[in-house]
């Protein structure tokens, strides 16, 4: 069951799907906004007339269960962000291991080994029966 929105999982190799555990959910997800809102600035879009958001900071405690392994935390945020530049298109699970989702593959990686897992974004939608309004 969903717990938010949008619930962020990586495959294994067995092709089953994993929840990442809320923080680090909340991390992608966020992250990933960004991204499809850099993608449409890229094309020529308009993304709510506003600036992104100030670059995230580094955040503490995202521990990225099953799917980044032990130690996975401190240190963790978004990457790929330039001073002036507001592309993200990367997110630190861990830095121990180094795990990191790439967005615009939607692969998770593990640095050291290479290693490439399949991430997928599922989301939740709520639909009101207008019977019952």
């Amino acid at each position: 069951m969903l717990q938010q929105y949008a619930q962020w999982q990586w495959i294994d190799d067995e092709d089953l799907p994993h929840d990442y555990p809320a923080e680090a959910n909340a991390m992608i997800e966020a992250a990933y906004i960004r991204f499809q809102e850099d993608m449409i600035k890229k094309t020529g879009g308009e993304v709510g007339g506003a600036e992104s958001p100030t670059p995230p900071s580094a955040g503490a405690g995202a521990g990225a269960g099953a799917g980044a392994g032990a130690g996975a935390g401190a240190g963790a945020g978004a990457v790929g962000r330039r001073q002036h530049d507001t592309q993200v298109s990367s997110v630190v699970l861990s830095l121990r291991p180094h795990r990191v989702v790439l967005l615009q593959r939607m692969c998770e990686v593990e640095v050291a080994t290479g290693r490439r897992t399949k991430v997928v974004r599922n989301v939740h939608m709520e639909y009101v029966c207008v019977g019952s309004l």
